[in-house]
């Protein structure tokens, strides 16, 4: 599996010049559909395609989550909504911010049907569509009497259909209904997937049921038309599917979902190896992940390891607009955005806060002063504050609110150093964003999956200890001022391997890779 650094400047350079090629050929941008939006995710990585000449849109259907929402990502506001999953964006003052008509963001049917119009150029109905969308995204928001009883009455509705479906499901008669119908427009059989399954995986069991399809089946009507005005459809976790089911290429987008989903023997496990494992390019964008898709016996040559999209070029500015925002002179400053979560062990929720509060401890033993600032936030919240007042902390510590993007950089730059998580050898959004404006960061990191993955480890203070953690925290406390420009090579390192430009060509790559091996390359 080659990594991102086997892409030269030169390289990079080329495969964005292919974009510009496809849209002489084409007569128009290329066209991506991106498919779920966990964590905002598929939004970051349209917004970036969008800035490179690729016309993408994003179908995000039935979630409604506020870290799923472009208001989340972009727009300035004073006070988020109370509501995390159903955020009431229309009570906040926004300064003028506008949702983008390329996310869409409604009931499957409903999205489909806007994005189709869209896609067609029937400006007039598209338009129609929209507002639709957003009235229904108002009342599945809305925190109104009114607006609650409808949608509760929908709930209700919901609930009948679901557990009579799951009642006939168990028969094991309305999936071969649904299958039935499905094919008579178009979508693969199950059989249709095994076979393809055999070719790729011959000594594999193929490890999806026909119950476990049942459901796709039943709304593929939705989506099916709207996937013919796509080159490429990618993906994010499961949402492979409906593109797989057309028999259309698609990339599946890893963001934490090779870490244990495909291992497990439930639906959504079973659908995850499937999609995988059936993906004309499959997007690894976790380090630890990448040995996930080796245990998954994937075809390394379908395989990029891809950073996280986000926009470098943003935080460089903000990094150059606020120079004189440095931490205050006095004991070392620490900030901690990760949330509070560390008592089970989850390996996909726990941050091991835990062990940097006690490396904390070692150091104010030791005649070190430092204070921290935390985020107010975590399902274990209540046991971290114990277990500050457990080790005399407590004046250390200070609690802030989850803050919007600037406030969260601002917090970065007058900090001596970034705490991010200890449980993961892999990083996300705190990490890269605090190493792009030039922080030094203690987490934890697997220096040669790293390598592996970007042909180059990040300049960080790798921990996963308490013992590790007190070292990193020693080191930064004896270069208060960072002579030994840690930061500085973390701005340059990711600029080197991890800016939106390499992120768009190496997708751009994989792309047209997937259209050579059409019988209509681009």
């Amino acid at each position: 599996m080659g990594p991102p650094a086997a892409m030269t400047p030169e390289s990079e350079a080329a495969e964005l010049a292919w974009l510009d090629r496809a849209h002489q050929r084409l007569g128009r941008p290329l066209r991506v559909l991106h498919i779920g939006n966990t964590a905002n995710n598929a939004f970051n990585n349209a917004r970036i395609q969008r800035s490179h000449r690729i016309e993408a849109d994003v179908l995000c259907a039935d979630n409604y989550h506020i870290m799923a929402t472009p208001e989340w990502e972009e727009a300035q506001f004073d006070a988020a909504p109370e509501d995390a999953f159903f955020p009431d964006w229309s009570t906040i003052n926004l300064h003028g911010y506008q949702r983008p008509r390329w996310f869409a963001a409604a009931p499957l049917q409903d999205a489909c049907r806007y994005l189709e119009a869209r896609a067609s150029g029937t400006a007039t109905e598209a338009d129609r569509l929209w507002h639709r969308m957003e009235h229904e995204r108002h009342v599945r928001c809305s925190k109104s009497q009114i607006a609650k009883l409808g949608l509760l009455r929908r709930k209700i509705g919901w609930k009948l259909r679901h557990e009579q479906q799951e009642l006939i499901n168990n028969l094991g008669i309305l999936a071969d209904r649904h299958e039935r119908a499905a094919s008579a427009i178009g979508a693969r059989s199950r059989a249709d997937l095994i076979a393809l399954w055999q070719s790729r995986h011959n000594k594999k069991p193929f490890p999806a049921l026909a119950t476990d399809l049942d459901r796709y089946w039943q709304q593929y009507k939705s989506i099916h038309r709207l996937l013919g005005h796509y080159d490429i459809i990618q993906g994010y976790a499961q949402d492979g599917i409906w593109a797989l089911l057309a028999g259309k290429p698609y990339a599946a987008y890893e963001h934490g979902t090779l870490r244990q989903l495909p291992f497990e023997d439930n639906v959504v496990g079973r659908i995850v190896a499937m999609v995988y494992g059936l993906a004309d390019r499959v997007f690894v964008t976790n380090i630890d992940c990448l040995a996930s898709a080796d245990r998954l016996d994937l075809d390394t040559s379908r395989v990029t390891p891809l950073p996280h999209a986000f926009d470098d070029a943003k935080l460089r500015h903000f990094r150059a607009d606020n120079c004189a925002l440095v931490p205050a002179c006095g004991p070392l400053r620490l900030f901690m955005p990760a949330r509070q979560d560390w008592q089970d062990g989850d390996p996909n929720l726990a941050k091991g806060n835990d062990l940097f509060f006690r490396a904390c401890s070692l150091l104010v033993k030791g005649g070190t002063p430092l204070s921290i600032t935390a985020v107010n936030w975590g399902r274990d919240l209540e046991a971290s504050k114990a277990l500050i007042d457990e080790l005399g902390l407590t004046n250390q510590v200070t609690w802030v609110g989850p803050m919007q993007k600037t406030e969260l950089w601002h917090a970065y730059l007058t900090h001596h150093a970034v705490i991010d998580q200890f449980r993961l050898a892999a990083f996300g959004g705190v990490t890269f964003e605090a190493l792009a404006l030039g922080r030094r960061v203690i987490t934890a990191l697997d220096e040669t999956a790293a390598l592996r993955f970007f042909g180059e480890a990040p300049p960080l203070f790798a921990a996963n200890d308490t013992r590790t953690i007190a070292a990193a925290l020693a080191k930064i406390a004896a270069d208060p001022d960072d002579t030994a420009l840690m930061g500085a090579k973390a701005a340059i390192w990711i600029e080197r391997h991890h800016s939106a430009r390499r992120v768009t060509a190496l997708q751009a790559a994989a792309y047209r890779k997937m259209l050579d091996d059409t019988s209509h390359p681009v």
